[in-house]
């Protein structure tokens, strides 16, 4: 169900549509946020469709014009087509606002084709939210012909913001092709976005493991295959799986982490973990149990990341608790490049205490980055210490310079001022 639809549904199955809720009645004592839509000099005629759909346009009450609109186009069919566009035509409407995809949704049901080429050209319809809409309508009745229209589509904006509702419809149609298009697609930016919304589409349809099977069933990628679909593949239901069933999703990524689609799926599975439910703690202690290397350097790196951006006190308050182990130094690189900002003696005290000594030297640099930009002579005083190694600081110094001449650019391209 597009996105659209799901708005029509839910104001028609809800509080909006019966007597649920404070959306209903005299909306007891609340007050409609009043918009400024103005509609044009030439009303339509009372009592007609678009006198209608003009009405719900311009009510002030945003929630209710929509429920208006929604019930409206819920009743009409593609006879009332003019009338609807007519009435759309006399109010002064944002590009892509929500009655705008509404009125592409349900356009789009029984003409996807006129919908798809009035979105390209309408001021108010020329959005990929619009476009969104339409194609994934279209996809769903036929996906071949939604698929040569989306690649006749020129504006990139336009054309990036749609590939969702291209796979979405073509999954839901049931109709074949869909896997080979996205092969077709080769190594691309645009193959890595298609296969997002099919992964998606399996594990709400299927649940994570029905999604694992049907992705480990794929046969394996040949050497020549530069996209590597089935590790693409395996990424993004890890991604999509995690924040439903973490403790499954984890158990599908260390089974492959170490073959050859596994690369990234530590990762992939922590961070959902820790992104949908905080519970950093239990995910970090599952990657403990992981074997050493990078996958599991990374997975740790990029799960405290997320633990501490949404839950700071709380990650924090657990990593200074915990005892200091080698698995964890990835996290406490993390800590350290933040704690750089406010103290970055104390940053340095943090990166002196790491056994790696790789990292330790990218913790140096990550704390000299920082300290240069924000006090320059307390960092260069360090960086003259002898305490980093002279790679470190010719890193440091180096990159300091770049950012120089790339602001003294800046300023020199800047306008004088008037």
């Amino acid at each position: 169900m597009s996105r659209a639809r799901w708005i029509i549904a839910l104001l028609l199955t809800t509080g909006f549509a019966g007597g649920i809720g404070f959306a209903v009645g005299e909306r007891q004592g609340r007050v409609a946020p009043a918009h400024t839509r103005k509609a044009a000099a030439t009303l339509a005629p009372n009592g007609s469709v678009a006198a209608a759909v003009q009405a719900a346009l311009l009510d002030p009450d945003r929630l209710a014009g929509v429920e208006a609109l929604a019930a409206l186009l819920r009743k009409s069919g593609p006879d009332q087509l003019a009338e609807i566009r007519a009435g759309f035509e006399t109010v002064f409407l944002d590009v892509a606002d929500i009655e705008v995809v509404l009125l592409a949704e349900w356009w789009a049901d029984f003409d996807p084709k006129a919908a798809f080429t009035w979105s390209q050209n309408s001021a108010i319809g020329h959005h990929p939210l619009v476009m969104h809409s339409v194609l994934e309508a279209w996809a769903r009745r036929d996906p071949l012909a939604a698929r040569d229209a989306y690649a006749g589509l020129v504006d990139p904006f336009l054309k990036r913001g749609s590939i969702d509702s291209l796979m979405s419809g073509w999954d839901a149609s049931g109709q074949p092709g869909l896997i080979e298009y996205v092969r077709s697609l080769g190594a691309s930016v645009d193959a890595l976005m298609s296969m997002s919304p099919i992964a998606r589409r399996h594990v709400l349809r299927d649940g994570p493991e029905g999604a694992f099977a049907w992705a480990e069933a794929f046969p394996e990628d040949p050497p020549e295959d530069a996209l590597r679909f089935k590790l693409q593949l395996f990424r993004r239901v890890v991604s999509a799986a995690a924040p439903i069933d973490p403790e499954k999703t984890a158990a599908f990524a260390a089974r492959h982490a170490n073959g050859p689609n596994g690369d990234g799926l530590l990762t992939r599975a922590a961070k959902g973990w820790v992104s949908q439910f905080g519970d950093g703690e239990k995910a970090m202690r599952w990657l403990s149990t992981q074997p050493d290397g990078k996958q599991r350097d990374d997975a740790v790196q990029e799960a405290y990341v997320a633990w501490s951006f949404g839950w700071r006190d709380q990650a924090t308050a657990w990593l200074l608790a915990a005892p200091h182990e080698l698995w964890l130094e990835p996290a406490l690189l993390v800590h350290a490049a933040r704690l750089a900002i406010t103290d970055p003696e104390a940053a340095l005290a943090v990166a002196r205490g790491l056994q790696n000594p790789e990292l330790r030297e990218i913790t140096f640099a990550s704390i000299g980055d920082t300290w240069l930009r924000r006090d320059p002579e307390a960092a260069r005083r360090w960086l003259a210490s002898g305490e980093p190694s002279e790679n470190v600081r010719n890193q440091i110094l180096q990159r300091a310079g770049e950012g120089q001449q790339a602001s003294q650019a800046a300023d020199a391209r800047a306008p004088a001022a008037p």
